[in-house]
């Protein structure tokens, strides 16, 4: 694997495939929207849809107004299954 794909994760949620990297710009969407990584992962471990479908936003550089359809997506997917993998 190349350096520059070191890090990139592919999901498939409610049959759609995101594939998240591990950009400055995705990192620093997550912290501000959660207080920092520790934040993230904290909310991951508490499964919440919204942190959920944040990650991905952010991760699959995707519109915020992609958000309630990928919370959506998580929610018929099952939150346990798709914060495990984040």
């Amino acid at each position: 694997m190349s350096e520059a794909l070191h890090g990139t994760v592919t999901l498939v949620i409610g049959g759609r495939s995101y594939t998240l990297k591990p950009t400055l710009d995705a990192a620093l969407r997550i912290e501000a929207r959660f207080g920092g990584l520790r934040g993230a992962l904290e909310s991951m471990r508490l499964m919440s849809i919204a942190a959920c479908a944040d990650v991905v936003v952010a991760g699959a550089d995707l519109k915020p107004d992609q958000h309630p359809v990928i919370a959506g997506e998580v929610f018929h997917t099952g939150v346990a299954q798709v914060s495990g993998k984040l």
